[in-house]
Formats: structure tokens, sequence, C-alpha cells
């Protein structure tokens, strides 16, 4: 693993409120060292959703090796249409997924409900299965019951990048060339503030989806016991 892609591996495991100021701080040191391309790679990366980060924490964790092992075992037995072997993964199936579900710390409302959904969606696709061993999710996956996974900006993905010692100085660029590359970067860095502001947005409208549902069941609760009070 390069040193470029470890910092970005931790960067996709970090705290989610730290990753914007630790990107910034990485795409700034890959400019200074002469790795503009790299750099600008780095500061286009969206925050990762809480679900993504949580998984990514888990990448190199025996748990998420066997969910994406079982998931060739189901493959395989429904290629072969072995009922018997598909009702018996069936069981290992839910049983895996309880195992990561501990490996979490058991997570509850929406992030219990996208991790499971990763985790169904790497058993069904080989591709979201390396999706989910990468490290890099920016976001939870999701399976329709039927085709490929949708891995649209589900993974991180950058140019790789020469060692700062190895960069050689290209010839200065002509000025329209240079308004166009300065252009594009501005472009990337309004793309990348408006894709933080949505994850932003994305994950407090999950947790007042998350308060509005307790509050209703608790106001169901409430009811019932008014009812048996009365009579």
């Amino acid at each position: 693993m390069t040193d470029l892609t470890a910092s970005v591996a931790a960067l996709f495991a970090g705290p989610v409120e730290r990753f914007v100021p630790e990107r910034d701080a990485l795409a700034k040191r890959l400019r200074s060292a002469g790795q503009s391309e790299a750099a600008d790679d780095v500061k286009a990366l969206r925050r990762p959703t809480a679900a993504a980060v949580a998984l990514n924490r888990l990448a190199d964790d025996p748990v998420i090796a066997q969910v994406c092992e079982l998931g060739e075992r189901l493959r395989e037995a429904q290629q072969r249409v072995d009922a018997v072997a598909m009702r018996d993964l069936s069981n290992e199936r839910t049983a895996t997924i309880n195992r990561l579900l501990e490996a979490l710390g058991q997570p509850a409302g929406g992030l219990r409900e996208q991790v499971v959904a990763t985790a169904t969606a790497a058993l069904a696709d080989p591709a979201a299965a390396a999706a989910l061993r990468s490290g890099r999710l920016t976001k939870a996956l999701s399976y329709s019951g039927f085709g490929e996974v949708d891995l649209s900006d589900a993974v991180a993905r950058w140019s790789a990048a020469a060692p700062a010692q190895e960069v050689v100085a290209d010839p200065r660029p002509a000025e329209p060339d240079r308004r166009a590359a300065a252009r594009l970067a501005r472009l990337r860095r309004q793309v990348s503030t408006a894709e933080d502001e949505l994850a932003t947005a994305t994950e407090q409208l999950t947790a007042a989806q998350q308060r509005h549902a307790d509050a209703e069941a608790a106001l169901a609760t409430a009811r019932d016991r008014l009812r048996t009070v009365e009579g």
C-alpha cells in the first residue's frame, strides 16, 4: 500500500466530522510536494456517510471476508439451482450479517438498515463485495433484487501519484491552459463542497426521521396506557 493510498484509507475510516479538514490538509501537502493532479483528486473526494465509515473501519476484519466469501457460495448455489444449499446458506447469511452487526456494536435505526443493505449488496454482486473490501466506501450500497448493484460514486477513486522526489516539473503551461486548469480545480472544489453539504443534510434527515419514529412509538405507548387507565 502506498503512502497516499494509506492516507486516503485513513480518511475514509476516520471521524466523519474530521473528514473535510483532514482531506484538505492532505491535498495541501500533496500540492506542496508538486503532485497537483493527486491534490486535485484528493480535494474532490466526497465525505463518506456514517454507515460507510463504520464499514470502512472493518475492511480488514475477518467478518468482511466472511460476508464476501459467503456471497461467492450463494451465487454458485444459485447458478446450480441447488435448493438445499441455498436454504442452508440462507441461514448462514442471517448469522453472518448478525456477526457484522455485532462487530459494529449493534447499530440501530437508519445506520443498521444501511449496514444490512450494504452487506446484502455484497452478497449478491462480486463488484459490490470488492467495494466493501476496499475500505473506501463513500455511501451505503443497496441491491434491488436483480441485476448489478449501482456503484456510482460509492467508492472513492483518485489518480495514482508518483513519489514527490520523482516528480519532474513540467514546462510552464500556456495562459489558456493555466486558466482552464484553474477553472477545473475551482469547479471540483465547488462540487466537493456541494457533496459535503448534501452528505450533512442527508445525515441530519436520517437522524430526524429516527427521532420522528421514536416519537410516534412513544405516543402510541402513551395512548395505550391511557386507554388502559380509562378502562
